[in-house]
């Protein structure tokens, strides 16, 4: 029972605290527990710190080798507004799929980007 309350409030502390560190590590602990499930990460796809959205879009990296749609769906909104290090977060990691949508999502990225050394890098790693 205490695993379930623990579980709980790490949840709360990933999506509402005003602390992004403290997020962030909730959210670690969460995929850690094998407790941050696909409602979870997505929902912290469009958190307002840049860097828990790339750690969402690393942990969601189970959902991108699954080729699953409704995560990629939400990849492709976050790829036409996100900064230049989540991009290079969101390339990095959709190099796990040969899918033709996160070739079209990697595009849209990298057209965001296109004078971004750490995305161009990224685009390149990832179509290796």
């Amino acid at each position: 029972m205490q695993r379930y309350s623990l579980i709980a409030a790490l949840r709360g502390t990933s999506r509402f605290t005003d602390r992004p560190l403290l997020r962030s590590h909730a959210l670690w602990t969460l995929e850690g527990l094998d407790a941050a499930d696909q409602p979870l990460v997505e929902s912290l796809l469009s958190d307002r710190d840049g860097r828990l959205q790339a750690a969402a879009i690393q942990i969601g990296e189970r959902f991108i080798k699954e080729d699953n749609d409704a995560f990629f769906d939400k990849l492709a909104d976050l790829a036409s507004k996100c900064d230049a290090e989540v991009a290079k977060q969101l390339v990095l990691s959709l190099g796990y799929s040969q899918s033709s949508r996160a070739q079209m999502i990697i595009e849209t990225a990298a057209r965001r980007h296109v004078d971004h050394e750490g995305v161009f890098r990224a685009v390149m790693a990832s179509s290796w």
